[in-house]
């Protein structure tokens, strides 16, 4: 008996037993993962046929997989980001008045920190000496040329003042005190854009938020950094206080679209034919902020943003298919 024939024979048969079991799994994912064609092609007919027509490439076909963030808020919030931030000191001896906004407190030797009633995320700081008051946010999102003296950042420049932003945020500065009282964490941060006024050696950026990969609603806005160091924000910064998370069963984007059809057709009555015709340009998930009834907790809600041709958006639930802000 060859032994050698038969050893060889074995493996041969071993490696395509694992061949087809990973073929297998991997058919299982994507039957789990995915829409079919077949039933996408079918949906999209019923759904044409009431009026909704989606523009091609606009459907990915993936099955969505986010989670539920949960996470404090708590009513001594504000003092504890300033510990957090700044340090105890500096948060123990701020100067405290109230604006028509909401709160305005100044931090000896640091600078200004504002919050507004109306925006329970908003951070406004203002460093001691920085002057910079918004007057080149506009140039963010300016595609043209910009004016002599500024220039555009490299996506590796963006990176690194990402993570000046990250390092100010969790109060790695110079008299902060880390670690301090609150195990608090900001959402993933992006600098999308970010420009360089070489007269004063300041960058300007925007930032967005990001859970799970997936972009945070209303979350983000301007920063400016100079010598390393963050000098002034203005923006609705993600907080993410002793964070749970929990999984739920989370509409796709055909059932999320047979929820704007149904919205669609009961805005124009009984006669059907009145129903507008539109065209879904876009549709992509995002992560929602919403509140419980003592606003003492906030959640991260996945979400669909659906944008049409003529312009206008709307944002659906993922867990329950409802409108948000509507």
């Amino acid at each position: 008996m060859n032994w050698r024939k038969i050893k060889t024979v074995l493996i041969l048969l071993l490696a395509a037993v694992n061949i087809y079991l990973l073929v297998v799994l991997i058919s299982q994912y994507k039957v789990g993962s995915t829409i079919g064609g077949a039933e996408m092609k079918a949906a999209l007919k019923l759904l044409e046929k009431d009026g909704i027509r989606v523009d091609e490439d606009v459907l990915s076909g993936k099955k969505p997989y986010y989670r539920v963030w949960q996470s404090d808020y708590g009513s001594g919030r504000r003092a504890r980001l300033l510990e957090r931030i700044f340090g105890a000191e500096a948060a123990d001896g701020a100067g405290m008045h109230l604006t028509g906004e909401g709160l305005e407190l100044a931090l000896d030797g640091i600078g200004v920190v504002r919050f507004a009633d109306s925006s329970p995320f908003l951070l406004k700081f203002t460093a001691d000496g920085c002057t910079y008051a918004g007057e080149y946010d506009e140039l963010l999102s300016f595609s043209g040329k910009l004016p002599d003296g500024i220039k555009r950042c490299s996506w590796l420049r963006r990176k690194d003042l990402g993570k000046k932003l990250e390092q100010f945020l969790s109060g790695s500065v110079s008299g902060a005190e880390t670690g301090a009282s609150i195990p608090t964490k900001t959402a993933d941060i992006d600098v999308d854009s970010a420009i360089y006024l070489s007269s004063e050696r300041l960058y300007i950026a925007h930032f967005t938020q990001y859970a799970e990969g997936c972009v945070i609603e209303g979350s983000g806005g301007v920063f400016a950094v100079r010598a390393e160091l963050v000098l002034y924000t203005d923006a609705s910064v993600i907080w993410l206080s002793n964070p749970e998370y929990y999984t739920s069963a989370l509409l796709d984007e055909i059932n999320i679209l047979f929820r704007e059809r149904d919205y669609i057709l009961s805005q124009s009555g009984a006669d059907r034919d009145k129903a507008p015709e539109m065209l879904v340009t876009g549709i992509e998930p995002v992560y929602c902020v919403n509140w419980n009834a003592d606003l003492s907790d906030f959640y991260l809600i996945p979400s669909w943003n659906i944008s049409y041709s003529d312009g206008s958006k709307r944002i659906r639930n993922a867990v329950n298919g409802s409108l948000v802000g509507g």
